[in-house]
């Protein structure tokens, strides 16, 4: 084992490499597929299967190919990956050390050390304050691993619930603590007055209080938490405009001395925390929390982070190649007929870890996906390639969910209701067999019921 000092250490390879992969998703692929509507030509003509004697001219779209191919998807690494060990025993954060160990599949060695960082990390609640409750809580979401410690976070900010006029007279001139309460509150949930926050840095007359003025903390943190406003609360809106003229102006005249508050500035006026995906926003705070010099979160928590994003990554990965090995095929069985349409596997998925991050939502990720995939398709079946009587005939056949009635279909509709059919009733086993649960017309009315075949038969039939 290695011991490196800290200005030599970088994350794992898949750390980097897969964090790569969704920041180039988000920065280009949405710049040339997502935000631009396609552009429609017309393409060679082709026959309708639903009649020979007939010539129809078929529309395609310019959509822009994934960045990433099949082939780069499945040589993703989920056999193994490193983990950055801390050596909790040094004080002074100048003299530890981070360890470096390459390590290969050792499910049982990984998820042992997580487990024992995870009763570290409760122990670590109990200990705090209330201010460093909140401050431990918040970091818990940004580097991504809240949802372990759901039912401590959730049971303490009760407590303080049950406290709140003790709070507001302890800390009526910290705003950076009462706006932490406020968001945190209302993210899971409690019900908080908008005057709890209010009168942290407004006096009694209406003005903002001079102290707030110059507590560049306290201003990010009221920023954040004015994004959990409600209709009608003016006087938190006021406040959101009031903490960005002044947070702008602080990143424009470098006033902060603090490069960790500056980071974090940078990234609230660039995206705000509310509308992040906590488990994809981890990385850059675990890379932000990797110079121990800047470190503001502990050692243990710091561990505890990085070891269960690779974990989770690794998860991510395998549930990405089945994802892509099963649109594969059917690009496959339909031979190049799909080509009209937007190929998203990976795109669909990213959707899909936004929501439901928690590895254990396994099957509601990989489920959510395929609808996606299979609702991207359709959809352009509609909007773009499809025949007026092809269409009528597709949607008589979903509407009956028979495959039978498909016998009039062109190959590459029967291909695509054959795999959606066989994708619904897959699932349906699946909870059949593990809840005991018969979804089935339940699925099959959500099918029916989506607004590409409801509009086509408002508009056309």
């Amino acid at each position: 084992m290695n011991c490196l000092p800290t200005s030599n250490l970088y994350l794992s390879t898949d750390f980097v490499h897969n964090y790569g992969f969704f920041l180039q998703l988000k920065t280009q692929h949405s710049a040339q597929s997502f935000s631009s509507t396609p552009y429609l030509r017309l393409c060679k003509k082709c026959y309708s299967v639903a009649s020979n004697s007939s010539i129809s001219l078929r529309r395609t779209t310019n959509y822009q190919p994934s960045l990433w191919d099949d082939s780069q998807i499945q040589s993703l690494n989920t056999t193994s990956f490193t983990v950055i060990y801390i050596n909790v025993v040094q004080i002074s954060f100048s003299s530890c050390f981070y360890y470096i160990s390459n390590v290969s599949t050792q499910g049982d060695v990984h998820e042992k050390r997580r487990e024992k960082l995870k009763e570290d990390v409760k122990r670590l609640i109990k200990e705090k304050s209330f201010a460093d409750q909140l401050e431990l809580f918040d970091s818990l979401q940004k580097l991504g691993v809240a949802y372990h410690f759901e039912e401590e976070i959730k049971y303490l900010l009760n407590l303080m619930k049950c406290s709140e006029e003790k709070l507001r007279m302890e800390f009526t001139e910290d705003v950076h603590v009462m706006a932490l309460y406020f968001r945190l509150s209302r993210e899971h949930g409690f019900e908080v007055s908008k005057d709890l926050l209010v009168k942290s840095y407004k006096d009694e007359k209406g003005f903002f209080k001079p102290y707030v003025f110059h507590d560049i903390k306290g201003l990010l943190s009221l920023y954040e938490a004015s994004f959990l406003s409600m209709d009608g609360e003016d006087e938190i809106d006021e406040a959101k405009e009031f903490a960005l003229k002044h947070l702008n102006d602080c990143m424009r005249s470098n006033s902060t001395t603090n490069p960790l508050l500056a980071k974090h500035i940078a990234l609230a006026l660039e995206l705000p925390l509310h509308h992040r995906i906590q488990k994809l926003q981890a990385p850059m705070f675990i890379e932000h929390a990797r110079n121990m010099k800047e470190l503001d979160v502990d050692p243990i928590l710091f561990e505890f982070a990085q070891l269960d994003f690779n974990m989770t990554q690794s998860i991510y990965n395998r549930e990405l190649k089945e994802i892509t090995r099963w649109w594969a095929k059917i690009s496959n069985l339909a031979g190049g007929e799909l080509s009209f349409a937007r190929e998203w596997p990976l795109e669909s998925y990213f959707l899909a870890v936004g929501l439901a991050i928690e590895p254990y939502f396994s099957t509601c990720r990989k489920e959510f996906a395929k609808a996606i995939c299979f609702i991207n398709v359709i959809d352009d079946i509609y909007d773009i390639y499809g025949s007026l009587d092809e269409l009528q005939h597709f949607t008589d056949a979903v509407e009956r969910w028979d495959f039978a009635t498909s016998k009039s279909l062109p190959q590459y509709m029967k291909i695509c209701l054959s795999e959606l059919f066989n994708t619904v009733n897959s699932l349906a086993c699946k909870i059949m067999k593990d809840k005991g649960l018969d979804i089935l017309p339940y699925l099959k009315r959500a099918v029916k019921l989506l607004k590409l075949l409801k509009i086509f038969k408002v508009l056309f039939l």
